[in-house]
């Protein structure tokens, strides 16, 4: 699969014109050498959340458009980068805030910027939404 998509983006670079922009991201790390924590309440370790947050993202973006992609700009950043630098589009940056899930994949555990539970973690939504009580709110339908 590696050599397949270098080979796509190695072609698109060779035929396009002009030179095509080009994002390729996953949506977070592995699970390889960590085990998940065993339960809906159980905290990840330091290491696991770690893992989980070394996303992989390669981009192609010709002119001056990487200049203002940091290595520290987090992956929900970078498409509103692309869009607001070459469609002009101005989409300011968002919180680079880091959301851990365990058994249940819709209960978001918040984490600091030290991989650790942040001090006044709440239960999200996948939408994001918050209730008072700290319990996920059910997410209406669109």
């Amino acid at each position: 699969m590696n050599g397949q998509t270098l080979k796509t983006v190695r072609a698109l670079v060779a035929r396009s014109q002009p030179h095509p922009i080009i994002v390729i991201q996953c949506d977070h790390g592995t699970e390889e050498s960590l085990n998940p924590p065993l339960s809906a309440t159980a905290v990840p370790t330091i290491e696991q959340a770690r893992e989980r947050f070394r996303t992989f993202g390669a981009n192609y973006l010709p002119g001056r458009g990487a200049v203002a992609i940091l290595e520290s700009t987090s992956l929900v950043n970078v498409l509103r980068h692309v869009f607001s630098y070459y469609c002009d589009a101005h989409l300011p940056p968002v919180a680079n805030t880091k959301l851990y899930s365990y058994q249940l994949p819709y209960a978001m555990t918040e984490l600091d910027d030290d991989f650790r539970v942040a001090p006044q973690e709440q239960v999200r939504t996948s939408v994001g939404r918050r209730s008072s009580s700290g319990a996920a709110a059910a997410a209406a339908p669109r």
